[in-house]
């Protein structure tokens, strides 16, 4: 495996989410479950995802640079605090960018008034 390559074409998944990946993956085999069984489950919960797709996968695009945008938390635990009253950041997903844009709008608020396009 080529490990750089991993790492770029994996870069929007954090260390921790692949050693969750794979504890999760280990799981499902020991209680006999297979990736199918999970997209069912997904399938039957859609409309949770839904919302989890609108946060990851905003409809709006980076202005700089048209890739895709994630909108996360800010300002809810000591690691994300910004110095200001933000509750959100929309942020540029292309590592070579990363366009920033903070909002009063809290993520909640971002989901709402997404999913209504």
């Amino acid at each position: 495996m080529n490990k750089e390559k991993f790492e770029r074409d994996m870069a929007v998944f954090s260390f921790r989410q692949h050693q969750d990946f794979v504890t999760w993956y280990k799981a499902l085999d020991r209680l006999g479950y297979t990736v199918d069984d999970v997209e069912n489950y997904i399938e039957m919960h859609r409309t949770d995802l839904k919302t989890d797709d609108i946060r990851r996968n905003p409809p709006i695009p980076c202005p700089e640079c048209d890739a895709p945008m994630i909108i996360l938390p800010v300002n809810d635990s000591s690691s994300t605090r910004t110095g200001d009253d933000a509750k959100s950041v929309m942020m540029c997903q292309n590592k070579d960018c990363m366009y920033t844009d903070y909002s009063i709008k809290s993520v909640g608020g971002w989901i709402k008034e997404l999913s209504k396009k």
